[in-house]
């Protein structure tokens, strides 16, 4: 095979039902310039065999088996291996759309650090797709401009192709052992990209199921992984993406944060609650307020800014009504 433009990165885990959907989709390509990296993170059901009966099959496909270390682990094995100029992080329960690779690589130069595009979602459970309500073209521009271009942070990692050059340039590396992998990740993507474009193109279709990582539960490990994005928007505060932004992500962060926190409070004690509330106020003392803030917004960031205590038992109270 000639060197791959495209390192499709497939982190798998007990994903036995849906791989094959997903490498199918792949492999189905008529662009053929490609390589998928199979990380097969310690399952325990017969995905690691499907893997390597693919990569028995396929000269395309390479499996490199690891034991269990989560998702940012097994992506950052697949960068670690990776061949291509580009990457695509592919999730296992996901596809892509037919001649997706061809749309993108005509849309690529040596300039480009990342590329943008559209998914549809799929509720299982339903069995129907969400479509884009609005779909634009977004020009060669940097991360702040091409949020604002597009109306909102995206922050699935899914949703765009990666020049290997810029991620290598700045280091970027998934932070491991953390729930919302994507958002930490993206976030010091956008503060880097200064040559970032969005195509009109649906190219993937993201599956939503009932016991995927993004519907579990509230845990504490999805609790302190939320003040880790929190210190790192923190730390972006004087970035390229602008106050403004960066302190509505804070607010979003935290809103999160505290919201799971009240669900939270059923299956634990009171002093885990005020410790976590306490380092929440640690990292973030006091929340910007901005002339433009909406009422609503303005109050809770009083609320949140006189006391964590206090704007814990706020949302208590608004969300009983």
């Amino acid at each position: 095979m000639k060197h791959p433009f495209f390192s499709i990165i497939v982190p798998v885990y007990n994903v036995e039902s849906y791989i094959s959907t997903c490498v199918n989709s792949i492999l189905k390509q008529n662009y053929v310039r490609f390589e998928i990296l199979l990380i097969n993170d310690g399952s325990t059901d017969n995905s690691a065999k499907i893997c390597d009966d693919y990569a028995a099959l396929n000269k395309e496909v390479r499996v490199i088996h690891q034991k269990n270390g989560g998702l940012s682990s097994a992506r950052n094995t697949g960068l670690q291996n990776a061949k291509g100029n580009y990457i695509w992080f592919v999730d296992s329960d996901d596809w892509i759309a037919e001649n997706a690779l061809e749309i993108i690589a005509k849309e690529l130069n040596d300039d480009i650090e990342m590329l943008g595009f559209y998914e549809s979602k799929y509720i299982e459970n339903e069995e129907r797709f969400i479509k884009q309500k609005k779909i634009i073209k977004i020009e060669t521009t940097n991360g702040f401009s091409y949020i604002n271009a597009n109306d909102k942070f995206v922050p699935s990692v899914c949703f765009y192709v990666y020049n290997i050059n810029f991620i290598n340039k700045h280091g970027l590396l998934f932070k491991e052992k953390l729930i919302h992998e994507d958002d930490y990740f993206s976030l010091q993507c956008f503060a880097k990209v200064t040559q970032i474009r969005k195509i009109e193109n649906v190219l993937y279709y993201y599956r939503i199921r009932e016991n995927s990582i993004v519907t579990r539960n509230v845990t504490i490990e999805k609790l302190n992984s939320l003040l880790e994005i929190v210190k790192l928007c923190k730390s972006l505060r004087n970035s390229s993406l602008g106050g403004f932004f960066i302190e509505s992500r804070i607010r979003t962060y935290l809103n999160i944060f505290f919201n799971n926190l009240v669900n939270f409070e059923k299956k634990d004690n009171k002093n885990t609650i005020y410790k976590l509330i306490n380092d929440s106020k640690t990292i973030i003392p006091k929340q910007v307020l901005y002339k433009n803030d909406l009422k609503g917004v303005a109050i809770e960031k009083i609320l949140y800014n006189l006391s964590g205590k206090l704007y814990f038992n706020y949302l208590k109270y608004a969300l009983k009504k």
